[in-house]
């Protein structure tokens, strides 16, 4: 978990460990500096899928945070949980969009969503949006290998189709 209050963090550990969770880490800090320590925990550990739970403050989630888990391709599902429907849909709209330059893995569509009526008589809910990553979605690495076989294929043909005029010319 990446908490910026130290104290809710430790909090956690006592929760973790009352429950009998063993395979949590925590880091204290800003998500937009931590979060680069943290992917490359997930991405160095043998164990299976990475769910990400994120809880951002009203602003929505750093670009840089929702860059380094669209790019983690361990991390398969986002519960996404937000004060602010219109900064979330921002964030969800970053997850959602075809691959770029920026954000080169697979991209993630949502599942499902609900409103929670925390706060009686206000305006205020929470929500909350379960994104995964799209089965058989390439990321970048794989759109390029695909382009590049496909440029191969085209010069195979061509230059079949050369040999063939060639050799009825002949």
């Amino acid at each position: 978990g990446l908490e910026l209050v130290a104290a809710a963090v430790e909090d956690a550990k006592r929760n973790a460990d009352l429950n009998g969770i063993r395979n949590v880490e925590y880091l204290v800090g800003d998500a937009k500096v931590t979060i680069k320590e943290a992917i490359k925990t997930v991405s160095s550990s043998t164990s299976g899928d990475v769910i990400a739970i994120v809880d951002p403050p009203r602003a929505g989630l750093d670009r840089r945070v929702v860059k380094a888990l669209r790019n983690c391709a361990r991390v398969k599902h986002v519960i996404y949980v937000s004060c602010n429907a219109k900064s979330m849909m921002e964030d969800v709209k970053r997850f959602v969009q075809p691959v770029t330059k920026q954000l080169n893995g697979a991209p993630f569509r949502a599942v499902k969503s609900r409103p929670f009526d925390l706060f009686p008589h206000t305006l205020h809910f929470e929500m909350l949006m379960l994104l995964s990553r799209q089965e058989g979605a390439l990321d970048r690495d794989a759109l390029k290998r695909k382009a590049e076989e496909a440029e191969g294929k085209k010069k195979r043909a061509k230059a079949a189709v050369a040999a063939a005029a060639i050799e009825t010319s002949g």
